[in-house]
């Protein structure tokens, strides 16, 4: 998932904005997590909110409800890319264009792979990593990529399955 952000994201629509696999925005957005100057917490996006910018940047902006500028939002964790205006169409569709590079399969799995390996132990995260690699490079479609990449050629992928 693509976050294009154009204008204001504050409460839930900021936690959108984190849980998104990559995360854009124009130089004039504004964020904040508001729940606090209403009376209520972020809650259900602290899940998504707390991994990203960290517990000592969450705890700040949690407490105090302040807008925060797009630079502020990319130094915090919780952006990939600052664009002007007029460059955030372009700026998504060359995220698409670099995702669609990859096998289907392996774009999933890797998800999964960052998602899964950051929430475990370390000695859980590498037993998990080391069966997920086994299972990836015995794929259809790993050896189409590897055939693909010492033939010089692009990879011909399938449906993800």
């Amino acid at each position: 998932m693509i976050a294009a952000v154009n204008g204001h994201a504050f409460g839930g629509g900021v936690g959108l904005v984190a849980a998104a696999d990559i995360a854009i925005a124009v130089d004039s957005a504004v964020f904040s997590f508001s729940e606090v100057r209403i009376g209520a917490i972020p809650a259900m996006i602290s899940v998504v909110v707390l991994p990203k910018l960290g517990e000592h940047q969450t705890m700040r902006l949690f407490l105090t409800g302040e807008r925060f500028d797009a630079g502020r939002a990319q130094g915090y964790g919780l952006l990939h890319r600052v664009v002007a205006p007029g460059a955030l169409a372009s700026a998504v569709q060359k995220e698409i264009d670099a995702i669609a590079l990859g096998g289907p399969i392996a774009i999933r799995e890797a998800k999964q792979l960052v998602r899964t390996v950051a929430r475990l132990p370390e000695d859980e995260a590498f037993r998990f990593a080391e069966k997920k690699i086994a299972a990836i490079f015995a794929s259809e479609e790993a050896a189409e990529g590897m055939a693909a990449f010492a033939q010089k050629r692009p990879p011909k992928w399938t449906t993800a399955g």
